[in-house]
This record gives structure tokens, sequence and C-alpha cells, in this order.
């Protein structure tokens, strides 16, 4: 029995109005329609935690010959690692005047794989 523990430290992100205050046509700023400034790096992006884990028996059949069986989990735990965040003070949702920023993208391409399991076998001789 083999495992992996996999952890990254997903990093800061900066958050955008998503307005244009100053026709700049840029709405990729960080000035609000009111002209106060968005801090920078402000939201911190949860850490990555995978477990991956890995059974192997080798069965001898001759001298030379043998199977090895391979069982495989990958996210054994069923972590949900998520890679973007929605960081545009325009798309987010707003509950009680509380921005709710880094709306995950789960399900998407760039959210991490959920548990998966693998069968294998390898013949040596």
């Amino acid at each position: 029995m083999s495992g992996l523990y996999f952890f990254g430290d997903n990093g800061y992100n900066t958050a955008t109005a998503g307005v244009d205050p100053i026709s700049s046509n840029n709405t990729i700023t960080r000035v609000r329609a009111d002209g106060s400034i968005i801090p920078r790096n402000g939201i911190n992006n949860p850490n990555i935690h995978r477990v991956d884990m890995r059974v192997q028996k080798r069965f001898r059949i001759t001298g030379r010959v043998g199977i090895d069986g391979i069982f495989e989990v990958f996210n054994a735990f069923n972590h949900q690692n998520f890679g973007t965040f929605t960081i545009s003070e325009t798309t987010v949702a707003r509950s009680n005047g509380v921005l709710h920023l880094g709306s995950p993208a789960f399900n998407n391409v760039l959210a991490y794989q959920p548990r998966m399991m693998q069968l294998g076998f390898r013949a040596t001789f």
C-alpha cells in the first residue's frame, strides 16, 4: 500500500470592479464607480488538498512470470478543490448588502477532479 498527500497553496486574487468609471474602455479595474479602490490580493483562495492511495499485490505464476493486481483511488476523501473563482464585483451575489466574492466554478473544466477509482493489472516476465 502506498499513498500521496498533495497540498497546494492556491494563492490570492484581486477582485475587479467590473465598471469603467473613468471611460478608459477597461472594465478590469480596481476603481469602483464611487471612486474607492478595491484592495489588492483581498481574496485568499482556499488551499488544495488531495489524498491518493494505491494497493498492489503480486501473484507469481511461475519463477519469472507474474501478475500484479492494482487498485488506485485518486482524491480518496472527495475533497472539493476549486481552481477558478468569480472575482468581479458586478457578477457576484449580494445578500444583506454583503458581497460574496469567490463563487467557485465547480463542475467545469477548471475545477479539480472528484474521487476516482481505477483497477488495473501488470504482467511481468
